[in-house]
């Protein structure tokens, strides 16, 4: 049933606290989605002795209009819909006496199971899938760096570069830049090699480069070893002038 909220009055002997990180949580999901547990009260009936500040319990009594309750559970709860707005609050009217109220209090914030760790992980990661991550820490009690310890914990291994063979050798990549009237005699030149595609022409027109590369290359090297051969000759044969100079007579 719904109950104003001004009619809600805290159990003086609730211990549970709750820090301001998971109460913004809580009090996000509330007024994102609407939804919450029900918090849990007792009636104070007319007729009971000081019920509000926890004192003893009389049989006698009724509910009337302005009957109050006693929370239970969901102290935090309540605080979070004040704080958002609402006048009034969904709520479970249990009847129970005084000694019965204090073994609530001091066991429904308790009573619950605890994650298995892997589990709670696995179910983290499916949520890490469909939220990204400062939205899912604003929606979850673990705080951002542990879900980043965790994004960084499930990522993929990075896939490693295959290695180059040891016999690799770079490729080059030839382009022919062609006038249409070029087209036509390099054409007309491969028809009459007699060769079965242009594929298979252009691997000989590459190869006929290769070779014509090779040999620049061997005519370049063999050029550089004459020129250092007679730059070392000259150097010798100044050496040898130098110590035939004129000497001193006696």
């Amino acid at each position: 049933m719904d109950i104003a909220i001004d009619r809600l009055v805290p159990h003086p002997a609730n211990p549970n606290r709750m820090s301001e990180e998971i109460f913004n949580k809580l009090k996000g999901h509330i007024g994102r989605t609407g939804r919450y547990e029900a918090v849990v009260v007792r009636p104070l009936k007319s007729g009971l002795r000081d019920q509000v500040s926890g004192g003893g319990l009389a049989d006698t009594g009724h509910l009337t209009p302005d009957t109050r309750y006693q929370i239970l559970n969901g102290h935090h709860r309540l605080r979070a819909l004040k704080e958002l707005g609402h006048t009034t609050a969904r709520c479970d009217v249990w009847e129970v006496d005084d000694a019965e109220a204090l073994v609530l209090v001091a066991t429904l914030n308790r009573l619950a199971g605890e994650d298995v760790p892997a589990k709670r992980e696995a179910l983290l990661a499916q949520l890490l899938g469909r939220f990204d991550l400062p939205r899912l820490a604003d929606l979850v009690p673990e705080s951002r760096d542990d879900l980043e310890e965790l994004a960084r914990s499930i990522a993929p291994p990075p896939v490693p570069e295959p290695a180059a063979p040891e016999d690799f050798e770079p490729v080059e990549f030839l382009t022919f830049a062609l006038t249409p009237a070029q087209r036509l005699v390099v054409d007309e030149a491969l028809k009459r090699t007699g060769l079965r595609d242009r594929a298979e022409a252009l691997l000989a027109i590459a190869e006929a480069y290769e070779l014509t590369r090779i040999h620049h290359r061997d005519t370049e090297d063999a050029e550089n070893a004459r020129r250092t051969e007679e730059a070392a000759r000259g150097q010798g044969k100044k050496s040898t002038g130098a110590q035939k100079g004129p000497g001193f007579g006696c």
